[in-house]
């Protein structure tokens, strides 16, 4: 039996693995099942073509102990790639298939499996609820045949599309409702319009804070990809992080919202974006919990892919808002939900969870907040996010600033003026303010020359903590034009990078600074310096075994495990190093 086919044999079967996703989401134990195939893998060979893909994807795995689910997203990616999967009864044949469903959005009417769900391709686009759920026909006081509605609350998207309606045949039946009615009226009207501001608060947040912002954005049959700029160019150039992200490349405001707000993006949004949604939703919520699921019923799937790694974000799980409101009607609130083509950032719940949970549980408010206070990130992360926070401490001073100039002698309600009949211009007046002042972060951050992109020792990239670090560091990075020359030949981009700084000048600064520039007890110019890039082969393999992850047999054969970045990605620059010293010892150029 051909190793590709075998690995694909000994993943979870299809079937079972819905069942127990299905049933308790992706547990560890579950994802676990991968690791021991996995290993064996590595060890074989095939003549299948896919099996250099595969190859490379589980060596990345099995490097990244962090991410469990890397090698599905590599599945998903490599199914959504092929233009047709032959239904041959192979092994390989159904898992492509069923990641090629996953990957496509999980939706109902497409499962492979039978069907235990409501929804259909007739009775709604999967961009927004079923309208047989949410367009109800029947008057709310005497049952009659209606399509009249109170405007009150009555919550209408694109066209024609309704979230919210409560249907009357008559003002005399509107009237007879009204003390019934009166409490979820309002309540939903608040509710509304507090959700509309804070998706439109978040996706300017995201819009203006992009860690690696967009390189090209393609739509492949149903699935939009957000292909990024590498982190090695940023690195090279000094590229200021975070930054904006290129608004250009978006066609449309949804394709905007479905890039910014990526896979990983709910967990932003209810971590850092936390005291936005306290503002606005304590005051008219009785109970707020976060609500996890894996989505299903995808309109428009997100992949993100990078040159470390390929993200589809049908896989992790997606944390969105269960809110009561003061009427007792729950909703959901998805401020996040653009990345799967969902274009309803609050609806009823029950309707909400039925269509777009494949699996889901719930946590008490604060949840995710807490529980990433206790994970120690990577530093690069922790600076990005300490960045972050201020940026919306600094939104949230401009948005309470607008808050209490529109109600001088008052205390402050925000319940009060979402309920004022000039809401839309409040609305315009703290969405400006609040661009006004991301932005003037983003400003001060430039002119700081802090927090830019760099290679450190170990050639793993971090970012700038002062002005004097970024001014040591001018002397090295590259121009953007220096850059797109030698893109392609990422060796004597690191030569270059490291003889900058083996500069006497250069090093000396560094070292004032305790800026680790260069791997220690690498010689060159008497600093913590660097090996040079020699023509022999012995001088190369000293130069590799500065790195501790680096292993050198007896001058011989050369193998690594160095990873770039933590990502598990195999370091190119290393690759080629290892390449040439391979090509040498075979009498190669």
């Amino acid at each position: 039996m051909d190793s590709v086919e075998r690995l694909f044999r000994a993943f979870p079967d299809p079937k079972s693995d819905d069942r127990d996703t299905r049933s308790h989401g992706p547990t560890d134990a579950q994802m676990d099942k991968f690791n021991a195939p996995l290993k064996a893998f590595l060890k074989t060979t095939s003549v299948d073509p896919d099996f250099t893909y595969l190859k490379e994807q589980a060596e990345k795995a099995i490097g990244d102990p962090g991410e469990k689910q890397r090698f599905r997203h590599a599945i998903v990616h490599l199914s959504l790639s092929k233009a047709e999967i032959p239904d041959d009864g192979s092994a390989k044949s159904k898992q492509l298939r069923y990641h090629r469903w996953i990957g496509l959005g999980r939706k109902d009417s497409d499962r492979p499996f039978p069907p235990t769900a409501t929804i259909t391709k007739d009775d709604a686009s999967l961009a927004y609820l079923p309208a047989a759920l949410m367009n109800p026909q029947a008057c709310a006081t005497c049952g009659e045949k209606s399509t009249d509605a109170c405007v009150g609350c009555k919550l209408v998207y694109g066209t024609d599309h309704v979230v919210f309606k409560t249907v009357y045949c008559s003002k005399k039946c509107q009237k007879d409702d009204w003390p019934r009615h009166k409490a979820s009226c309002l309540s939903r009207k608040l509710v509304q319009r507090a959700v509309i501001i804070l998706r439109e608060l978040f996706i300017l947040y995201k819009s203006l804070n992009c860690t690696f912002p967009a390189e090209r954005i393609v739509e492949k049959g149903g699935v939009l990809c957000n292909y990024l700029a590498p982190s090695a160019e940023a690195a090279h150039v000094g590229d200021t992080v975070p930054t904006q992200f290129p608004i250009h490349l978006a066609a449309s405001d949804d394709i905007l919202r479905a890039c910014v707000t990526d896979c990983y993006g709910s967990f932003e949004a209810l971590e850092t974006f936390k005291g936005v949604f306290d503002l606005f939703l304590e005051p008219i919520c009785t109970q707020i919990r976060e609500a996890g699921i894996l989505p299903r019923n995808a309109h428009r799937p997100t992949m993100t892919i990078s040159p470390a790694a390929m993200l589809s974000n049908m896989l992790p799980m997606h944390f969105v808002l269960r809110a009561q409101l003061h009427s007792g009607e729950e909703v959901a609130i998805d401020v996040a939900g653009s990345h799967f083509g969902w274009n309803e950032p609050v609806s009823p719940w029950n309707h909400w969870e039925s269509q777009r949970a494949y699996h889901s549980c719930m946590f008490s408010y604060g949840t995710v907040c807490f529980e990433m206070g206790l994970v120690p990130p990577p530093s690069l992360d922790m600076k990005i996010r300490q960045f972050r926070k201020k940026q919306v401490t600094a939104m949230l001073g401009a948005i309470n600033y607008v808050i209490q100039r529109q109600q001088p002698g008052k205390s402050r309600s925000i319940t009060r003026l979402l309920n004022s009949p000039n809401y839309l211009e409040l609305k315009g007046e703290i969405t400006t303010a609040a661009r006004q002042a991301l932005r003037a972060g983003i400003a001060q951050l430039q002119a700081s020359k802090t927090m830019r992109l760099y290679f450190t020792g170990n050639w793993v990239t971090d970012l700038t903590a002062t002005k004097e670090e970024s001014e040591v560091l001018d002397k090295v990075w590259l121009s953007r034009e220096e850059y797109q020359k030698n893109k392609h030949d990422p060796e004597l981009l690191q030569a270059i990078w490291m003889k900058r700084c083996r500069d006497k000048e250069v090093a000396k600064d560094a070292r004032k600074l305790g800026l680790k520039l260069l791997p220690d007890n690498a010689g060159g110019e008497g600093t913590s310096g660097q090996a040079s890039f020699s023509d022999d082969v012995a001088s190369e393999a000293a130069y590799l075994s500065q790195f501790a992850n680096v292993i050198v047999d007896d001058g011989r054969q050369l193998t690594t495990l160095y990873r770039s970045g933590g990502t598990g990605s195999v370091d190119p620059t290393m690759q080629a190093l290892i390449d040439r010293m391979a090509r040498k010892r075979s009498g190669g150029s």
